[in-house]
């Protein structure tokens, strides 16, 4: 039998203090506990943000009453009303979670102020706040079900993450349908895959091994380059719908990336 007994209570280097498992593990067993904590408030700390916010919505969704009050809201922070496809709960987490930069000033509906700042990584729980008003959530609730939230296809989303995933369920017909018009799809699936074109006329652009994606547009016989090399499906969609002169998109946060969901737990 090996005796770990000398390995354990090894003087260090500069012969200061002994090195002992038992404590070096209990340390960091402790270490961890706090650790744990501490985020596991965070998330409390979170969910009652949210409900802050759902409280809020509650009050002023479609409500005459502040209707004014909230438009020069959303002036002041330069935050467009949102359009008939986009997630009109996302209005809120741009003016609710953000803060002013006093150091650029610009101007919007009309009105010259600081320019605010919204906090990106709050965006996506544009997509929480439509899931809980859409549910007819109680706002004493919100924790709870937060909480206690698993979605019933894929348990291994739960909480903020398993409601996110729920929502997108729910609203993934309406945000697809949004990003072509007409046959415009099935007219592009249909399409020759290859074909030659001069080498020249992509000079500049950008390649990976040889490889870039080309997005262009046929306008009165000339063709319109506006998209190229190394573009993800997503940005190429982006550049077909603003070439389709879409007016500037006030939502992102019914776009929530897979990475955003990891980071909702």
């Amino acid at each position: 039998m090996t005796n770990n007994t000398a390995a354990s209570n090894q003087t260090l280097g500069n012969g200061s203090a002994l090195f002992v498992v038992a404590t070096a593990v209990a340390e960091i067993n402790q270490v961890s506990v706090d650790n744990f904590i501490y985020t596991q408030k965070g998330h409390q700390q979170t969910y009652a943000h949210i409900r802050d916010m759902y409280a809020f919505v509650k009050m002023v969704h479609k409500n005459p009453l502040y209707a004014t009050d909230w438009k020069n809201e959303c002036i002041i922070r330069q935050v467009r009303e949102p359009e008939e496809h986009q997630n009109p709960f996302a209005q809120y987490v741009y003016v609710l979670d953000g803060e002013f930069d006093a150091s650029k000033t610009v101007e919007f509906g009309g009105r010259k102020g600081p320019k605010w700042n919204r906090r990106r990584s709050s965006e996506k729980y544009a997509k929480v706040l439509r899931w809980l008003y859409e549910n007819g959530i109680a706002v004493e609730d919100v924790i709870r079900e937060i909480n206690d939230f698993v979605h019933h296809l894929d348990l291994t989303k739960t909480k903020i993450a398993g409601i996110m995933k729920a929502d997108s369920d729910k609203h993934a017909i309406e945000r697809a349908g949004r990003k072509w018009k007409g046959t415009v799809r099935d007219d592009a699936l249909a399409a020759p895959r290859s074909f030659s074109i001069p080498a020249e006329a992509v000079t500049g652009f950008t390649t990976y091994d040889g490889f870039g994606s080309l997005v262009f547009r046929v306008v009165n016989g000339e063709v319109r380059v506006f998209c190229d090399g190394g573009a993800t499906a997503d940005a190429i969609v982006k550049a077909v719908t603003e070439a389709m002169a879409k007016p500037e998109d006030n939502d992102k946060a019914d776009e929530a990336e897979p990475d955003e969901l990891a980071e909702a737990a």
